[in-house]
């Protein structure tokens, strides 16, 4: 019994820290989420101001976050997050509603599959 202790404790150990990675990144996620709809309901409301404030207050966010986020994220899907941060911020500058709209939705669902990348399931351990 006294071995099985230590293999026991790492599995705990590993399993708690896969957890917390998830939490952590889904609250990320939530913020993200918020800043890309509070910059939706802007552009909607053609208050363009608002808008680019709403997104470059989600990429500072993300920006700041981005050491962490290379360590636990595929690169892959970080730089194409990226490429569509870049792109909906450009559309808001430009005040192009209807590729603003496209690109921020798109976003949103590119911030999901990071948190989804990171959830404890059957899907992502296999």
């Amino acid at each position: 019994m006294k071995r099985l202790w230590f293999p026991l404790t790492i599995l705990a150990l590993l399993t708690a820290l896969a957890l917390g990675n998830g939490a952590v990144v889904d609250g990320y996620v939530k913020t993200w989420i918020s800043g890309t709809e509070q910059a939706e309901e802007a552009a909607l409301a053609e208050d363009w101001e608002t808008a680019q404030g709403a997104l470059e207050s989600v990429y500072r966010h993300w920006d700041q976050r981005q050491t962490f986020l290379h360590i636990v994220e595929t690169h892959d899907a970080l730089n194409e997050t990226e490429c569509s941060l870049q792109r909906a911020m450009a559309c808001a500058q430009l005040q192009d509603k209807e590729e603003f709209l496209c690109e921020v939705r798109t976003l949103r669902s590119q911030f999901r599959l990071l948190a989804e990348m990171e959830l404890v399931n059957i899907r992502n351990i296999l």
